[in-house]
């Protein structure tokens, strides 16, 4: 954090700084107040800015108590009208969508950031959209298409923290516990879940079994 602040000491004009300092406070729960103050700066600064546009939508949601998602959805808009393939427009939306339980809308947001996703996407961002995506699967009953979101955030765990990745595939194992419950026993759909759970055990040596 420190080195923001000398940034935008040595360059208060410069809003990246003002971002990455808003990313920051977020990270070390730093007061809601000061991520927007940070993230409104860097907007003064910079209108055309759409990575700010977004932080601030995440920031309406997930900071801000209580959150203003009307807001929010405008800094979505904001963000893709200014860059249409912005990807953390997409992903972010598409979280707040599941967290909604608006599972088509969700769905298209991540169909969408597949179809713009940068080469330099870290690999737990992409470890965690492919969850996120797999979950919005999951909750419209399209299980094939969910064990292999699931499949594929796998593919990038040994280049992340393992214990992260542990800690989040919980948010994973629990709708697929509950979704194996609701399945007919010896049904397609529910067989390819069980294998779908069984590769999430075996990869991180948990011991969830359908019921």
């Amino acid at each position: 954090k420190a080195s923001f602040d000398n940034a935008i000491t040595l360059d208060p004009e410069f809003a990246a700084a003002y971002v990455q300092q808003a990313k920051a406070n977020a990270i070390y729960r730093g007061s809601a107040e000061q991520i927007l103050n940070d993230l409104n700066k860097a907007i003064e600064l910079q209108p055309d800015y759409a990575e700010a546009y977004v932080e601030r939508a995440k920031a309406y949601l997930w900071e801000q108590e209580p959150m203003n998602e009307k807001a929010a959805l405008a800094d979505f808009d904001k963000a893709l009208e200014l860059k249409p393939d912005c990807f953390e427009a997409f992903t972010a939306r598409g979280k707040f969508y599941n967290w909604k339980q608006q599972w088509g809308e969700a769905i298209t947001d991540f169909a969408k950031a597949k179809e713009v996703m940068p080469d330099d996407v870290t690999a737990f961002s992409f470890y965690d959209f492919y969850l996120d995506s797999g979950l919005a699967f999951l909750s419209q009953n399209m299980i094939s298409e969910a064990v292999a979101e699931f499949s594929e955030a796998l593919t990038r765990v040994d280049e992340i923290n393992g214990r992260t990745a542990k800690e989040r595939i919980v948010d994973v194992l629990t709708p697929i516990q509950k979704k194996l419950e609701e399945l007919t026993p010896s049904s397609e759909q529910r067989i390819q879940l069980e294998n779908g759970l069984t590769q999430i055990n075996e990869f991180f040596s948990v011991s969830w079994e359908p019921k």
